[in-house]
């Protein structure tokens, strides 16, 4: 019997992360999320706590997805996405969609966004939820032309995010 031959690796394919993979998406996200806001020392380094728990549920736990792209194996992230869901309420959510500053506008963020559509629609979820700076406007911009709406009546309490929401089309258990 011949051995099947494993797929070539495509640079930006996505795959799901493993534990391995935390101090990795750690960096991203720390360059993502500080570097805008000027944090220093002492709260990135609570922030990076927080982060690698919440990171190694989403490796560990169900109901949770942590995604990411590479421009080959082995390297750091070009970009990663978290999907959480709950199947009862028939909804998702998508958590920390961050992209590599010099990645940007590649098309890594619709790629991975475009996976956790499909994700949902295997799932047999049909809302997928996300919360955006008011302030991010190109990151506005982008979930608006992927077909996102304002949830209405939505925010945080003090106005500075934004919830917004897609519908995911389900034909026979299988996206549209």
């Amino acid at each position: 019997m011949e051995a099947r031959k494993r797929k070539p690796y495509r640079p930006g394919s996505p795959r799901l992360a493993t534990v391995a993979d935390i101090e990795p998406l750690l960096e991203l996200l720390s360059e993502a999320l500080a570097a805008p806001r000027g944090w220093r020392r002492w709260p990135l380094r609570l922030l990076r706590m927080l982060m690698a728990a919440e990171l190694r549920g989403a490796v560990a736990l169900p109901a949770r997805e942590l995604w990411l792209l590479e421009a080959a194996p082995g390297r750091a992230p070009l970009a990663a996405a978290q999907l959480c869901w709950d199947r009862r309420r028939s909804e998702a959510w998508l958590s920390n969609l961050v992209v590599r500053r010099e990645q940007r506008r590649r098309g890594h963020g619709r790629t991975l966004m475009v996976l956790m559509e499909h994700r949902c629609a295997a799932l047999g979820i049909n809302g997928l939820c996300l919360r955006v700076r008011r302030q991010a406007v190109d990151a506005r911009c982008f979930y608006r032309v992927l077909g996102f709406e304002p949830m209405r009546g939505s925010g945080n309490g003090n106005g500075r995010l934004l919830t917004l929401t897609k519908t995911i089309r389900i034909r026979d258990g299988k996206d549209a």
